[in-house]
Formats: C-alpha cells, structure tokens, sequence
C-alpha cells in the first residue's frame, strides 16, 4: 500500500516539474539553434542512425 500512494504522488511532481521545465528547455534550445552550437534531440537521434 505504502508503494502505491507513493509512486501517484510522485508522479504528480513529476508532471509538474516537466510542465514547468518544458518551455525553459524549448526556449534554450531555441537560443541554441540560433548560436548553431547545441544539437536537439533528434538530431542526436538522426547521427545514431546515421552512424549504425
């Protein structure tokens, strides 16, 4: 029981945080794409492949 009530209640922070981290990410990346130094997920995705 103890489990149970503990993994919903760490679920619902985690929604949170990844509501509230969501627009701060797309916002560096953003930044980053214009700096041209970061690569996006996908395109770490896209080189894997590629590579394989």
């Amino acid at each position: 029981m103890r489990k149970e009530s503990g993994g919903k209640e760490k679920r619902k922070e985690t929604k949170r945080r990844r509501e509230g981290g969501r627009g701060e990410m797309i916002k560096e990346r953003k930044r980053d794409v214009r700096k041209g130094e970061r690569k996006t997920g996908k395109e770490k995705k896209m080189v894997r492949e590629n590579t394989c």
